[in-house]
């Protein structure tokens, strides 16, 4: 997927404005809902992140960065309400990463789905946790 981000390094709540001046910078290019790419976060020194939008073709706008995000299979979750309570989503998704012995493959995301801008904060969040599968996997014999 070619995502258009700027990285960020900081508060999670900062990630707002860089979301509508990307809104406003990419225009009729973005091709799909915002997310953030967790590069690295460590107690004290906030948020590593990528903050960005799918798009249909490349931009250039000042601080932009062009990326491609590769594909994959991905452990995913959906937190709905305030962003306040994702913390405990991720935690939700974690244990049960550690209980199922996953092999994580790549950084978290979270795919941000509906944001209410109401003031209710009815948001409905997608929390990604890329995963390699076992060599030994069988193929799905669903109908």
């Amino acid at each position: 997927m070619l995502l258009a981000c700027i990285r960020h390094r900081g508060k999670g709540e900062d990630c707002d404005a860089l979301f509508s001046g990307l809104r406003r910078a990419l225009g009729d290019a973005i091709a799909g809902s915002g997310l953030r790419v967790f590069c690295r976060a460590s107690a004290g020194e906030g948020l590593d992140v990528v903050c960005g939008f799918p798009v249909a073709r490349p931009v250039q706008a000042g601080l932009v960065e062009m990326h491609l995000l590769a594909g994959g299979t991905v452990l995913a979750a959906t937190h709905r309400g305030p962003d306040r309570g994702l913390a405990e989503s991720w935690e939700v998704l974690y244990d049960y990463i550690e209980a199922e012995n996953v092999d994580v493959a790549g950084a978290r995301r979270e795919v941000y789905l509906e944001r209410d801008m109401s003031g209710r904060e009815d948001h409905i969040t997608e929390l990604q946790v890329p995963f390699r599968l076992p060599p030994d996997a069988a193929a799905c014999d669903a109908p």
